[in-house]
């Protein structure tokens, strides 16, 4: 079983990565509570998408194109289990908000090379401008 949440749609964000790392470490401590053993695993990444609004019988569905979702799925894919693995591009932007493990080079299947990928270790600092909601 898999959830796919998309940050900064509808209502834009000051931070879409850095809500994304508040709910997984949220998720990641409700999980643990209840069944460490279910093993959830986290990849988040961060870019532009192009995404369709779709009527689906009596409801609505969004589908979005985007390089950032086919990366997070390969992160996620890649984590261990209790593990949140973001892309250097959300390390980048979250530095001295969040702490990270050291990088790990990283093979990710449909993509060239090694990628540099970090394992949040902590919760984001609260000197940012988010409210932190439980």
């Amino acid at each position: 079983n898999a959830v796919l949440a998309y940050f900064g749609y509808p209502v834009a964000l000051e931070s879409n990565s850095e809500a994304a790392v508040r709910c997984a470490l949220s998720l990641r401590e409700q999980v643990n509570g209840m069944d460490a053993s279910l093993g959830l695993r986290v990849g988040i990444a961060n870019g532009r998408g192009v995404l369709s609004e779709l009527q689906v019988g009596s409801g609505q569905e969004v589908a979005v194109v985007s390089d950032a979702t086919n990366f997070a799925a390969r992160l996620e894919a890649y984590a261990k289990p209790g593990e949140i693995l973001v892309s250097h591009q959300v390390y980048e932007e979250l530095q001295g908000v969040t702490n990270f493990s050291a990088p790990r080079q990283v093979e990710l299947k449909g993509y060239e090379g090694r990628s540099s990928v970090y394992a949040v270790i902590e919760n984001v600092a609260d000197q940012s401008g988010l409210q932190q909601q439980n």
